[in-house]
Formats: C-alpha cells, sequence, structure tokens
C-alpha cells in the first residue's frame, strides 16, 4: 500500500482591496521584519501569555506606528484562518 500524500501550502488570499492577511505568531513575526511598514492592523488573542515571539511583534509593531489590539481567540480565528491564527493575526497592505 504505498499511497502517496501531497500536501499543498495554504496561500492567503488577497482581499478585495489589495491587501492580505496573515495568521499565526510566526507568521505575523516573520511579516513584521520584512514589511511591518506595511502593515495595517495587528491582533493578538486576549490572555495570551507574552513569550519571546509576542514581545519582538509587539516592538515592531509600535515602532512601525501601530497599536496591537486585543480580541477573543474564536474572532481572531476567524478573521485570520478558520483556528490557524494561533493567537495572532495581521493585515497587510498589497505590494
Amino acid at each position: 500500500m504505498n499511497e502517496k500524500i501531497s500536501f499543498k501550502a495554504r496561500k492567503e488570499p488577497a482581499l478585495e482591496n489589495g491587501s492580505s492577511t496573515v495568521g499565526g505568531i510566526n507568521a505575523v513575526l516573520a511579516a513584521l521584519k520584512s514589511r511591518a511598514r506595511s502593515c495595517r492592523s495587528l491582533m493578538l488573542a486576549e490572555g495570551r501569555r507574552f513569550g519571546p515571539a509576542l514581545e519582538e511583534i509587539t516592538a515592531l509593531a509600535r515602532a512601525a506606528g501601530l497599536s496591537p489590539k486585543k480580541a477573543p481567540r474564536p474572532a481572531l480565528d476567524r478573521l485570520y484562518g478558520g483556528g490557524g491564527a494561533q493567537g495572532g493575526g495581521a493585515r497587510f497592505r498589497g505590494a
């Protein structure tokens, strides 16, 4: 029984206005490192403990003039990927 299993990376769709969303703490951190100035909004899960990644996200956001907003985890999951938000999400202007 040698079945091939293939996995496709999920690509976030561009929104109507040309912006895109990123869900997940590590993905948000990577995106902020490369294009913090194009970040339009940033949301973090309420009650999430601040570790090194969240501290770095907050610092990068503030340096770009953003104030991270807190949101309940179910709201983040709806906005940023149906359970894939993992405690954070961001919206970026189109490239």
